[in-house]
């Protein structure tokens, strides 16, 4: 048969068993059905098709059994598979519509256009229609298209569509929801972005919240409070103050689409105002005295404060101060009064190479919850001060020359992270103790020997780090520190460790103790601990160094004394391995056992550790008499603190031995290897050589002593007289000097100077060791007629010494008059002075361009006149 004839065949049987025609969609239909369609457009439907589409409707699949017909236009087309889906061109073409106007391709769960409708997410089919569409949470954006309104079951009571919780505004909304039944539009997303912005006070901003839609209302807030008649889409403030920072957002309803409120994401607005006359002298103190003009990026102190880099305002208050890595130098000026600076929270030198102490006026600030002075050359002590920081919760001030940290630091009751490490630290107060909230505790590259007790009470502490420092015992509670999670002692000087303690600590996880002082037996019980870092390895050697001499045939043994479970010796000769076992005995003695022996240490336990013995030297002493001996000096008797000038030698004749040697009180001296050695303490010196043969000869002891020196000082009296103090073992004899020279006949241990000049005193004992005092300048100056008056008794002068440049302090008096000042120097002459008048009671002096010595400040007023003394150091 014929390919027509079989198509009509199968038309004839598939009419007979038709049981119902379908003659509307509204009608209810049995679950399983089908449609035909033939090439002319007729439709049949029966209960053995699944789901086959009416006339006009693209068929994607529809199906009976297995198996397909196929034929040219104008018969019937049938594909018989599994599982039939499809849908109607109109619902199809909608679909499309919504993907292209909405944004499909980034959607969430995207739509693959070239796949059946069937496996679009989100989207229910029955009988070729789109019954459900749920786009909930989907990232839908732009607009929902009026072409929905075409969907084919669009007015059935139970057609569904969800476009909720996406960035849809109301035009999405307003049209449709007297249209589709069953309609969900809200939530949507906030709308346009977060915003932070600064700007200063007097200066005026616009905010914006316009989006679509026809019946739109809007409403604006700040810090969650309506901001009345603020209701059109933008928002506009002018010649704000810093009362106007704070919280904006606008909040949009709809008159059409009641159910959906959109809101603007917040605006943060700052508001920089007009800065504290005060704290803006303080900020440009600290520029001029810190090298401000060659900073790094410095400030234009003609532009506002508030665009200063680094200042942060609040209020007309400086609430940051952030000058990290901007090359400032020399001494931070103490400009952090109490009253300044009231609402800082943030203060960072960091990384810059500022010198002196730290102003201790910086323990005032306290609203500080940040306070970093890392990598700086800030030295001494750290002010008492800190102690008022209560509200600080980070310390930095690692990488200084600190040398003491004071007891007020534990008041310091917020704080949860001190850096110190990298200074001199060598102890800590017992006070840190108190530290309740700390978190993190760096000590490392310091001077300490030992933790206190009391660090054991910090009990938040969760990392602890003391690397680098010369610490020898550990507090013995450290299992109170409970939540310590990294614990680091590496290059320390432990010998023991509190090990049951430390094994409590459930939540340790990184344990590092490398280079101390630690054993096998010490590390042990921490082999099969479950840290999540155990560094353990290197250790110090252990053992002492030994030099030993024996005699032929002698008897000796050398020991590893070391304990732990399955330990493992070698003993190394001369890099050549000779034992396995803890001690070495040697029973006889012979020339060739002398050498270095060296012992290592292994245990399977731990096996990235090798403990070294220290060395012992063997030397075998020459059986025959070489005539090796150290010719006796002339002079073994010297004063102390005088070069001796004393050279040990030799004989040429053992010039060439194998080894050479000197000795100081039976210690080996390092270096001294030639056949000379120049002497330059007391001791008693001896010397050896190893012959080609390899033993060991050794000669006579020279020993060389020194006798004390008288101490003494002097001290000139009302500028009149000089007396000595002596203190000696031996009488001495005195001679004064003048600049240096001896005076005629001024041999007692007082003397009246009658010149100008720099004196001294030279003692000599009776062995002949002298010493020299101090100098003293002495002004011969005859200022006659000045009486100084009780108003001007309260005069200071600082510093003292000083560099040229001073102060002179009237104190509570005010000066009567204009006063007047005169420099007179060593030799009576008056000098001109440049003075700045500082305030009504104080001076600064200029005399910067003198050469050092003693000078005098004349002062006079209508009071009367006074003197004062100074010392211009060169």
């Amino acid at each position: 048969m014929n390919t027509f004839t079989i198509y009509r065949i199968f038309l004839l049987i598939f009419l007979t068993l038709c049981v119902h025609i379908e003659s509307s969609y509204s009608q209810t239909l049995p679950q399983q059905r089908a449609s035909v369609v033939s090439g002319g457009g007729g439709t049949s439907n029966s209960g053995g098709f699944q789901n086959f589409g009416v006339l006009g409707e693209a068929i994607v699949s529809p199906q009976i059994g297995n198996g397909t017909i196929s034929g040219q236009v104008g018969y019937i087309y049938m594909t018989l598979e599994n599982e039939p889906y499809y849908i109607g061109i109109n619902d199809s073409l909608i679909l499309v519509d919504m993907y292209n106007n909405m944004g499909g391709e980034n959607w969430t769960a995207s739509w693959d256009l070239t796949t059946p409708v069937s496996t679009w997410a989100g989207v229910e089919i029955a009988y070729g229609s789109v019954i459900t569409l749920n786009l909930n949470n989907n990232n839908l954006t732009g607009t929902l298209p009026n072409s929905v309104r075409n969907f084919s079951r669009i007015n059935e009571s139970n057609f569904e569509m969800n476009i909720g919780s996406n960035r849809l505004d109301f035009e999405s909304a307003e049209d449709f929801v007297n249209t589709i039944p069953l309609f969900t539009y809200f939530p949507q997303a906030k709308i346009y972005s977060p915003k932070d912005t600064t700007i200063q006070q007097s200066e005026s901003i616009t905010f914006n919240s316009q989006t679509a839609g026809d019946f739109n209302r809007y409403q604006w807030f700040k810090d969650n409070a309506i901001l009345a008649g603020q209701t059109n889409p933008s928002l506009e403030l002018t010649n704000v103050i810093p009362d106007d920072a704070g919280e904006y957002f606008c909040r949009i309803t709809n008159t059409q689409a009641t159910q959906l409120t959109l809101e603007r994401h917040i605006i943060n607005l700052n508001v920089e105002g007009f800065l504290d006359a005060f704290d803006s002298l303080a900020l440009v103190q600290i520029f001029e005295e810190t090298g401000g003009s060659n900073w790094t990026r410095p400030w234009n102190l003609n532009d506002p404060v508030a665009t200063w880099e680094g200042v942060t305002l609040r209020g007309g208050k400086v609430r940051e101060l952030d000058l990290s890595r901007r090359n400032l130098v020399g001494a931070l000026p103490d400009v952090f009064d109490a009253n300044l600076f009231t609402e800082l929270r943030y203060l960072s030198f960091f990384d810059n190479q500022l010198t002196g102490q730290i102003p201790a006026t910086i323990g005032q600030l306290a609203t500080l919850t940040y306070l970093d002075l890392d990598k700086n050359l800030f030295e001494g002590a750290v002010p008492a001060s800190f102690g008022g920081l209560t509200n600080l919760q980070a310390l930095w001030l690692s990488r200084n020359n600190l040398d003491n940290l004071p007891d007020e630091i534990g008041n310091l009751e917020s704080l949860q992270n001190l850096y110190i490490n990298d200074n001199k630290f060598t102890s800590l107060p017992s006070t840190i103790g108190n530290l309740s909230e700390l978190l993190v505790l760096n000590v490392s590259d310091n001077d300490l020997s030992a933790f206190p007790n009391s660090i054991t009470n910090l009990i938040k502490l969760r990392e602890l780090y003391a690397n680098r420092n010369f610490i020898t015992t550990l507090p013995a509670a450290m299992n109170n520190l409970v939540v310590l999670t990294i614990f680091e002692l590496n290059t320390n000087e432990l010998s023991t460790l509190p090990t049951t303690e430390i094994l409590q600590l459930a939540n340790l996880s990184v344990f590092r103790i490398t280079e101390n002082n630690l054993e096998f037996d010490d590390l042990l019980p921490y082999a099969n601990h479950t840290f999540q870092t155990f560094d353990y390895a290197p250790q110090a050697p252990i053992n002492e160094e030994q030099d030993i001499l024996a005699t032929v045939n002698q008897s000796i043994s050398f020991s590893i004394e070391t304990a732990g479970n399955g330990n493992r010796f070698q003993w190394i000769k001369d890099g050549q391995n000779v034992s396995t076992t803890q001690t070495l005995t040697i029973n006889r003695v012979r020339i060739a056992d002398a050498g270095t022996y060296t012992a290592s240490v292994t245990n399977p336990a731990l096996p990235n550790l090798t403990l070294q013995r220290r060395p012992i030297r063997l030397n075998v002493e020459c059986a025959e008499n070489l005539g090796f001996a150290l010719s006796e000096p002339q002079q073994t008797i010297f004063c102390e603190n005088q070069p001796f000038g004393l050279r040990l030698e030799i004989s040429s004749q053992f010039a060439g031995s194998t080894q050479i040697r000197w000795r100081k009180d039976g210690v080996v001296l390092a270096f001294a290897n030639e056949i000379t050695y120049t002497v330059t303490q007391a001791g008693k010196y001896t010397a050896e050589i190893v012959t080609a043969q390899g033993c060991t000869a050794i000669s006579n002891e020279v020993e060389i002593t020194t006798l004390p020196q008288p101490e003494l000082s002097i001290e000139l009296i009302d500028n009149t007289i000089f007396t000595s103090s002596v203190t000696s073992t031996e009488s001495v004899t005195y001679q004064w000097l003048k600049d240096g020279q001896a005076i005629e006949n001024a041999f007692e241990d007082t003397y009246t100077p009658t010149e100008t000049g720099e004196y001294s005193l030279l003692v000599i004992s009776q062995t002949g060791c002298s010493s020299v005092s101090q100098s003293i300048i002495f002004t011969a100056i005859d200022i006659t007629g000045i009486e100084e008056p009780i108003e001007l008794r309260t005069l200071s002068l600082f510093p003292n010494p000083n560099n040229g440049v001073f102060f002179l302090d009237f104190g509570k008096n005010y000066p009567n008059g204009t006063p007047k000042f005169t420099l007179i120097d060593a030799i009576g002459r008056e000098i001109k002075l440049k003075i700045e008048r500082i305030s009504s009671t104080r001076y600064k002096i200029y005399a910067d361009k003198l050469t050092g010595g003693m000078y005098q400040l004349k002062v006079e007023t209508l009071d009367g006149a006074a003197l004062r003394k100074f010392v211009l150091s060169e």
